[in-house]
């Protein structure tokens, strides 16, 4: 009989057999995408030839994610409505390789780009809901961290190949990637030959006559930008030129979007708020965007993120390693840009301030050790850095390119007009971050909210980013130049998202967060469908989405927000009607009896 029972064949559990059936469907259907009739590809067909791969490899990464958390990690809850909704999302390429036979060039791309991010939008939908469904609190932290890892690099690698087809680097990017080729092809930071040989043709077919560039006193051609994101790109153009910088940048960005999650959980939300501030903020812009743009602000982010998670586990556990930590972090960020020195010295002042506060009677001794832990990483990184400017720019000062050009720069960079610039950084029509991506009141509503609970970790994210974008406001380029919207202040709301975390559940104001997630993901999905929506070029007063969106639908949606570019009388009232229905929303988010899903224990 015992033999008898062992030779019978165990049945697989209902999710096993499941998961069995799974696999081989989404096996079938990827094989028939991969496998359709050459015939169906319009003869100038490069968008299916590059992008029917890159779906199909969106299809099994996500098929893999669900089968791999579900049978080894017990993530089965609803498991049959996501496999439902795996395979019904997997058949979206069929309908790419359909509109590929379009005659039109231009309208070819436009409605490929739509079902293509639409396709992407709904995997990370599908894996933000399954996150959702089985993660509760106590569930092991590392394992939804390697979740949320996993589903962030997922969708922005797959938007990224989409974006470099479809816009070339622009503004300072060509001269961050010019920097890098020098220093794969040549092993140096003069780009005379460079510039020259115009070795950005492969990424920028235009001239660049404008050198961001400085001559020494050797007749050397060195960047007046920061060399730090150039450095860090160098493994992946050297993989594969630009696309390979932006993959990088791409893996760059799914850290700083796990460190949203990490700093949600750090300063007290729970599990479930942490992905739900998570998937609010990773997916939209600016950090959606800025994953696949060759600038140092998803690395700053990032950064600057994880130097604050580090203070919160010192604040718990007062060991020095992370001391050391928060200055190896800190430290990197002169080197990115000199912008970032207006986070470097609010942070460190925190820190030290938190260090001699907590010191005792007997413990000046430790209090220093800990200050020297701080300290020493900042003071190696700074005087590496004048090292390296002394031999290039022949000027022992960090940053010595900005601040050489920024001397001779008529008119000066900076302006003390901030009633411009800072309100245009929020609320401006084409560039503010309110206006692209309003799911930052509920940041704002939650930096009310941490003040009082966790004072410290609070006062190492308010004040640098308080500093940073007042710094910003008083830019005379406060909107970036050509950049996407919101770089110069990418930094401050990478810290400032977390903070969702502590409002983003409140049930009696749910509609706010319905209604600022709703608009930030429209925003969001025209920046990705559409590429070249994300540069602003001439026409500053409009914003180049609405102007796209009044040509194919007649309506132009900036004209409810200012425009800070010309700022009138009108933009300032409008300005004004604004400020005062986000500070109502904040008011009403930051209401502590509606805050239910937040661990309220001091550190």
């Amino acid at each position: 009989m015992q033999v008898r029972t062992l030779l019978r064949p165990r049945r697989l559990a209902p999710t096993a057999r499941l998961a069995v059936l799974h696999a081989l469907a989404s096996l079938i259907v990827n094989l028939a995408i991969y496998s359709s009739p050459s015939s169906v590809y319009h003869p100038a067909a490069a968008m299916g030839d590059q992008f029917i791969p890159w779906a199909i490899g969106v299809n099994v990464s996500s098929a893999a994610l669900v089968l791999l958390f579900a049978l080894a990690l017990g993530w089965n809850r609803r498991f049959g409505r996501f496999v439902l909704f795996d395979l019904v999302t997997s058949l979206f390429p069929f309908a790419m390789l359909g509109y590929l036979a379009i005659s039109d060039p231009e309208l070819k791309r436009e409605i490929f780009g739509v079902i293509y991010i639409f396709f992407i939008f709904s995997k990370g939908l599908l894996l933000i809901w399954v996150a959702l469904a089985n993660v509760k609190d106590g569930t092991d932290d590392k394992r939804v961290g390697g979740w949320i890892l996993a589903v962030s690099l997922l969708n922005y690698a797959a938007i990224t190949p989409w974006v470099a087809f479809n816009a070339w680097p622009d503004a300072d990017e060509p001269h961050y990637l010019l920097l890098t080729h020098s220093l794969v092809a040549d092993h140096d930071f003069d780009l005379s030959n460079n510039y020259s040989q115009r070795d950005y043709k492969s990424y920028y077919p235009p001239d660049l006559p404008d050198h961001h560039s400085l001559i020494n006193s050797r007749g050397q051609e060195f960047a007046i930008h920061d060399v730090g994101i150039s450095a860090l790109l160098v493994p992946g153009y050297a993989a594969a030129g630009r696309l390979g910088a932006m993959v990088e940048l791409n893996i760059v960005g799914a850290l700083l979007a796990l460190g949203l999650y990490v700093l949600a959980i750090s300063i007290g939300a729970s599990q479930r708020a942490a992905i739900v501030a998570w998937s609010l903020f990773a997916f939209t812009s600016p950090l959606v965007v800025y994953s696949s743009q060759i600038y140092p602000e998803v690395v700053g982010g990032a950064s600057s993120v994880w130097a604050v998670i580090t203070f919160a586990r010192f604040v718990r556990t007062h060991r020095i390693k992370f001391l050391l930590l928060i200055g190896f972090l800190v430290g990197l960020l002169p080197w990115l840009s000199v912008r970032y020195w207006m986070v470097v010295g609010p942070m460190l002042s925190v820190v030290a301030l938190y260090v001699i506060a907590r010191m005792r009677g007997g413990s000046k001794i430790t209090a220093i050790n800990r200050l020297f832990a701080l300290i020493l990483p900042v003071l190696l990184s700074i005087g590496l850095f004048a090292l390296f400017d002394l031999r290039h720019y022949n000027t022992a000062m960090p940053n010595a390119g900005y601040f050489l050009y920024i001397k001779a720069m008529r008119p000066p960079m900076f302006s003390p007009d901030i009633y411009v610039g800072l309100p245009g950084l929020f609320f401006d029509r084409a560039y503010g971050l309110l206006t692209t991506a309003p799911v930052y009141i509920l940041a704002l509503a939650g930096a009310w909210v941490l003040v009082k609970r966790r004072p410290w970790v609070g006062g190492a994210i308010l004040l640098p980013s308080l500093t940073y974008t007042l710094f910003a406001g008083f830019n005379l380029f406060w909107y970036g130049g050509w950049a996407p919207p919101s770089r110069y202040i990418f930094l401050a709301a990478a810290l400032l998202a977390p903070l969702a975390s502590l409002v983003v559940l409140n049930r009696a104001f749910g509609f706010v967060a319905w209604v600022a997630g709703i608009w930030s993901f429209l925003v969001s999905a025209g920046f990705t469908a559409f590429p070249l929506t994300r540069y602003t070029f001439w026409d500053v007063n409009s914003g180049a989405l609405s102007q796209f969106v009044r040509k194919h639908f007649g309506v132009d949606y900036g004209t409810i927000f200012p425009s800070f570019i010309r700022a009138s009388a009108i933009d300032y009232a409008l300005a004004s009607a604004w400020a005062g229905a986000v500070i109502a929303c904040i008011w009403l988010l930051s209401q502590p009896r509606t805050n239910r899903d937040v661990i309220s224990e001091p550190f």
